[in-house]
């Protein structure tokens, strides 16, 4: 029988379907050390088939990284290919990547003269940062192919030196974190917060790929592309991402274009970019009426499936950024559907288009609730996603 739980992380998304062809968690929230317990609690489990991270925000990679240090089993890693292209450049050693970002967001903060307060830098640069970072979809260029495990051959080596050099690096950054935007030469408030937007970033990245690199987990990326998803499983489709082949020597239309240090800061952005979130799709009969995992993405250009019954996450933590969806979810469904909305405590959310939205609502924390967070659970009967019985329905007003 199907199960979806959305586990109750502190923030952030951390979702988990089981289906008798495989089981996925896709996000893990943003706490690293606190998943652990979570995960144990609430699915009862030892592991999982697939682990998915839809992109590099702090809400939903924390939690992925809390996963593989915790031991959990794991068969495979789905990853963003954006990651692909930037592991050259944050797997060097962690001084130098520090020295770039500095000198990278204290350009980029000259150059923008408004930012819009109480959003994060990084995710506001993404958006000019696509025209910096080519937008081929080919992804063409220099030969960087995945062996049958999917790590790129040339990345390999400087995983195994990078392992070795961490722990110096590691703590001369951490003893001196506070201090370093001012050795760097940086003054000014957008500076400093975009660098360490970035570092922060960077770091998520490199962590994730060294432990499941060292834990011998396979690997597969997939690159962004609205326009012509593949991939994945029969019971698990991305909508908006296309996976590289592991064949060699790969086809020109699945490489993955490794980007020059000067445009390290701009593809870090894009790794963070709620634009960019994978989107991925259980259909039925595998995950009962079917399961759409939209992370934060606002759904634009992506080819929805005809959606009858199923489970939707709420984009964004129901984010009034992504109000739009709800209209184009309705759009492709025959029959109302079931929303779910993980999320903290914040007073913003959820926006009315998620109140107004026909159909089932669940959360595991609503606003002004005086309940405490709970775990949304649903099984399948009858073909029919309904929720375990200790489960309240959304009271979000």
């Amino acid at each position: 029988m199907p199960r979806f739980i959305a586990l109750p992380v502190g923030q952030g998304d951390a979702f988990l379907l089981e289906t008798d062809k495989g089981t996925v968690l896709v996000d893990g929230g943003r706490a690293v050390k606190s998943f652990a317990h979570l995960f144990k609690t609430y699915a009862q489990r030892d592991g999982v088939d697939v682990l998915v991270a839809t992109h590099n925000d702090a809400d939903h990679a924390n939690g992925v990284l809390g996963f593989l240090e915790a031991g959990f089993k794991c068969n495979e890693l789905w990853l963003p290919g954006r990651w692909v292209q930037v592991l050259p450049h944050v797997l060097r050693p962690w001084e130098e990547v520090v020295v770039l970002l500095a000198k990278q967001a204290k350009q980029v903060a000259n150059e923008f003269e408004e930012w819009t307060p109480y959003r994060p830098l990084l995710e506001q640069y993404a958006e000019f940062a696509s025209s910096e970072v080519e937008e081929s979809q080919d992804f063409v260029v220099e030969k960087i192919e995945v062996d049958e495990s999917g790590w790129p051959y040339p990345l390999i080596t400087n995983q195994e030196k990078t392992f070795e050099d961490d722990l110096s690096g590691e703590l001369f950054w951490r003893s001196r974190s506070r201090v370093w935007p001012t050795l760097l030469g940086i003054r000014y408030l957008p500076e400093r917060v975009l660098f360490c937007e970035a570092i922060a970033a960077a770091k998520r990245i490199r962590q994730i790929a060294l432990e499941a690199f060292h834990r011998g987990l396979p690997v597969r990326w997939f690159v962004y592309d609205p326009t012509r998803p593949a991939g994945g499983e029969t019971w698990l489709k991305p909508l908006n991402a296309r996976e590289i082949a592991r064949v060699t020597p790969i086809p020109e239309s699945q490489r993955v274009t490794p980007i020059p240090e000067s445009q390290l800061l701009a593809c870090l952005a894009l790794t963070v970019w709620n634009k960019e979130s994978f989107v991925l799709w259980a259909p039925p009969p595998y995950a009962g009426p079917g399961v759409l995992f939209t992370a934060d993405s606002d759904l634009k250009d992506v080819s929805l499936p005809v959606l009858k019954g199923a489970i939707v996450t709420a984009p964004h933590h129901g984010s009034e950024n992504n109000r739009s969806v709800y209209q184009l979810v309705m759009q492709n469904s025959v029959s109302e559907v079931v929303w779910v909305r993980s999320d903290g405590n914040f007073r913003k959310r959820p926006c009315k288009e998620y109140i107004r939205a026909p159909g089932k609502r669940f959360c595991t924390l609503c606003r002004n609730s005086t309940r405490p967070k709970q775990a949304v659970v649903l099984f399948v009967q009858s073909n029919i996603w309904v929720p375990d019985e200790r489960v309240h329905p959304c009271s979000c007003k």
